[in-house]
């Protein structure tokens, strides 16, 4: 149900997000909830670590741990590098790794060597994240009771737009069909 959808946040002059529209097919299905968006955009929000300005070529890091559904956490590990910048516009390169982390339950499922990768344009003139592309491979073992086993892998295209639409800013997620990656 994710596929081909947008989900929308509403930003405050600060980078705040003050809402979040996620279609009610997305909703419905619970693949996915308001505090999980909250959660995976806001650091995508804040990505520089200090008001001064970065190097070209600095490299910083940020570490996250979100609950998964699948009984475990994942743990996201995102290193950030700044490979260009002029006075509009800064261009970041990102790297993520995903591990297990705190194990709720036992499922039967465990997360394998997943990784991502991207690119960030930061809109230094407003100080905010202008837009994100980005691919990922989860990969997962295992099965839940009742079901065959086996590794499976799942691939992400990923598009983050944000618009300034008269007051706030809009973000805009687009998830790509694994197939056309």
């Amino acid at each position: 149900p994710l596929i081909g959808q947008s989900i929308t946040l509403e930003l405050s002059d600060v980078g705040a997000i003050e809402s979040v529209r996620i279609p009610e097919e997305v909703c419905d299905a619970e693949l996915i909830s308001v505090e999980m968006v909250r959660n995976r955009f806001l650091p995508l929000l804040q990505i520089c670590p200090t008001p001064e300005p970065v190097a070209l070529g600095a490299t910083w890091e940020q570490r996250s741990e979100e609950d998964s559904g699948l009984g475990f956490d994942v743990v996201s590990v995102t290193k950030w590098t700044l490979e260009s910048a002029t006075d509009a516009l800064a261009t970041v390169e990102v790297r993520n790794e995903f591990s297990t982390g705190e194990v709720r339950r036992d499922t039967g499922i465990t997360l394998r060597e997943s990784s991502g990768s991207g690119t960030a344009r930061w809109n230094l003139r407003d100080g905010v994240l202008e837009g994100l592309e980005s691919r990922q491979a989860i990969r997962m073992a295992g099965s839940p009771p009742g079901l065959a086993g086996g590794e499976v892998e799942l691939r992400v295209r990923s598009r983050l737009k944000i618009e300034r639409s008269v007051e706030p800013w809009k973000i805009e997620a687009h998830q790509e069909n694994p197939d056309e990656i």
